[in-house]
């Protein structure tokens, strides 16, 4: 999850577009809900409807035309709200919700893990093969048209990809902590990389060394693995401001 939720950030970090998965997370709330209610594995109702999200999302924007922060912004406390409106029509549904909110990696089985390994090995094939159209798109959509790049194709397959990761990183650190998966490892290799080909290299070390660290934290004193990473992730990204400022100064 690590390595995957690294990769994925680095390009929604070039984006400037790290409230996309923070909504997606949030809306896949009702997939968790719908899969709870119909008796159905969550995984395959959440990823659905995370799937769906992704896809409708541009297609809404380019029809309404109002820009995407207004949409995501609307999408978040809305989507959410449905999911747990869902959850309270079943009794017992507190344990589900706290545990779906911010993680629990014990909940993890088989199934799950064949899931990722194999998401994983399509994401990194994907981003592989497409990194420099993916990177031209980010700089500038607009000259990656007129290079002959397939934007639109592009964009559908990494929004799909996307929210397939997000629901994959929901069971470890949950629907609110995503983003500290998603983001921050990419964010903090930001701050210190002077080249992309360095960020590449140093995200995913941060974010593997973020995973494995916070789940010690977790083990040794009892705590929940998904805030513990993503406190550690935290305290990495100030700690990676200060010394960059302090470098700066000097």
């Amino acid at each position: 999850m690590a390595l995957v939720t690294s990769f994925m950030g680095i390009h929604v970090v070039l984006r400037r577009s790290s409230f996309y998965p923070d909504a997606i997370a949030h809306a896949s709330l009702t997939g968790v809900a719908l899969g709870l209610l119909l008796a159905v594995n969550p995984l395959i109702t959440t990823v659905i409807f995370a799937v769906f999200i992704a896809l409708a999302l541009p297609l809404f924007q380019k029809s309404s035309k109002l820009p995407l922060d207004n949409l995501l912004g609307s999408l978040l406390p809305s989507a959410m709200a449905l999911g747990v409106l869902l959850l309270a029509l079943m009794p017992g549904y507190q344990p589900e919700l706290i545990s779906f909110l911010f993680g629990n990696i014990l909940t993890i089985g088989l199934t799950e893990l064949y899931w990722l390994v194999a998401l994983t090995l399509v994401v990194l094939y994907f981003l592989f093969v497409f990194r420099k159209q993916l990177i031209l798109i980010s700089i500038n959509k607009d000259l990656a048209k007129t290079s002959g790049v397939k934007v639109e194709r592009l964009e559908i397959v990494f929004s799909v990809l996307l929210a397939m990761t997000v629901v994959a990183a929901l069971q470890i650190v949950g629907i609110i902590l995503v983003n500290a998966l998603l983001v921050m490892p990419a964010t903090i290799a930001r701050t210190k990389a002077r080249s992309l080909k360095t960020m590449y290299v140093a995200t995913p070390i941060i974010s593997l060394l973020t995973v494995f660290f916070g789940l010690l934290i977790s083990a040794n004193y009892n705590l929940p693995s998904g805030p513990a990473i993503a406190v550690l992730a935290g305290v990495a990204l100030l700690l990676s401001v200060v010394l960059a400022k302090v470098g700066a100064t000097n």
